[in-house]
């Protein structure tokens, strides 16, 4: 699934100046109900990598908190990527007690990946930049 989605309020002015969505470009977007059983879909019974899995559950609960998330709880695993990452990664963060984590960018450019052929905020773009960073690493350990 590659789509935009239109959300219940304006985007602030900080969050567009880190994905570069701004209203303008949501404002014909589908809401996210409308796409909500596709997407359960997509969790049925799989195992499902997420780069920052804890904020993009949390952001898909508040959008639409009246909807059946049975699917999510459903699935095999979800496996977070960027925590996985960091492990890897290997910088220690004293304030958290745990490893440093990375951004998705930060986490292709010191592994040395090239994603200029994409956009990162884009479902699919940020997709393929973990598959990137997820089997350049395997090819490590």
């Amino acid at each position: 699934m590659d789509t935009l989605i239109k959300p219940h309020c304006s985007i602030p002015g900080e969050v567009v100046k880190i994905h570069g969505i701004p209203d303008a470009m949501v404002a014909d977007a589908r809401g996210y109900s409308d796409i909500h059983n596709q997407l359960m879909d997509i969790f049925m019974e799989k195992s499902v990598i997420i780069y920052n899995a804890s904020f993009d559950l949390r952001l898909i609960r508040q959008s639409g908190p009246d909807l059946d998330f049975t699917n999510i709880e459903a699935s095999r695993s979800i496996i977070c990527a960027m925590e996985w990452y960091a492990e890897f990664h290997g910088q220690w963060d004293n304030i958290r007690n745990s490893f440093k984590w990375q951004k998705l960018v930060n986490a292709a450019r010191q592994q040395n990946i090239d994603v200029s052929d994409l956009r990162a905020h884009r479902a699919l773009a940020d997709c393929i930049i973990t598959q990137r960073v997820i089997t350049t690493v395997n090819g490590k350990i």
